[in-house]
């Protein structure tokens, strides 16, 4: 038995908690025990009134009639950064609580990607579901202090799966340009926790900040923080685009 239906102003239920894309434009198509699901388009209507734009989504089932049931989710999300952040924070994914940071605190633009194992059907085991979301923000700035230190208008990614959350970043940090590389493990056999900054000192920066280093100092400097999961912090200053005036 199979067959091929075009779906339009659908509502397209996925599974856990993550709420159900609304106004959906897809194709529905069987083939025995097998359902491959693709939406064009849809939006997804948070509980707290956010709306995600979804897009070139798919869900696939193969061997529906035995158990586990698991599809494949792999779809395009668009929206406010709180917003996106809340659909993510959703079971069975729930990236967001790994990276410690609730959507409210987030504002800013997102785009991304999400792949993960949607059980449909109770008694599957979560820790063995596999999923990977990767997000590109642009202008996203934080409403609370992350690991202490003020984030603002920061255009970069984040990419979170079972093992990791990993964040790479253009930012203000604490009002001084920044790049930013983070790693954060998620389980034991992850990867070391590390901790990547550098910071980019112009005159007028240093001026406001570190007043005490304008007779020494001209030019860009940029000031490189490698911090380790054993706590271990390297600090380097390349001087290449600065001039040093020693007073003696």
């Amino acid at each position: 038995v199979f067959g091929r239906f075009q779906i339009e102003g659908s509502r397209f239920d996925t599974a856990g908690r993550i709420p159900p894309i609304r106004d959906a434009v897809g194709v529905v198509g069987f083939h025995g025990n097998d359902v491959d699901i693709s939406l064009s388009s849809g939006t997804v209507y948070m509980p707290s009134g956010r709306t995600v734009a979804a897009s070139n989504g798919t869900l696939t089932v193969k061997a529906a009639n035995r158990p586990p049931v698991v599809g494949a989710l792999d779809i395009d999300v668009d929206g406010d950064a709180s917003a996106v952040a809340e659909l993510a924070s959703y079971e069975p994914i729930n990236a967001m609580r790994h990276v410690g940071i609730l959507p409210e605190d987030l504002s800013g633009s997102v785009t991304g990607h999400v792949k993960a194992d949607i059980p449909l059907q109770s008694g599957v085991d979560s820790s063995k579901l596999d999923w990977l979301v990767s997000l590109d923000y642009t202008g996203m700035s934080l409403a609370k202090p992350f690991e202490g230190q003020v984030v603002t208008d920061a255009d970069g990614s984040i990419t979170v799966d079972p093992e990791k959350a990993v964040i790479s970043a253009k930012a203000l940090l604490n009002g001084i340009p920044a790049e930013l590389d983070l790693i954060e493990p998620l389980r034991d056999e992850g990867p070391a926790r590390s901790r990547k900054v550098a910071l980019v000192l112009d005159d007028k920066i240093r001026a406001a900040a570190m007043p005490g280093l304008k007779p020494l100092l001209a030019g860009t400097v940029k000031v490189a923080i490698d911090k380790n999961g054993s706590g271990d912090q390297n600090v380097s200053a390349d001087l290449t685009n600065a001039r040093l005036d020693i007073p003696w």
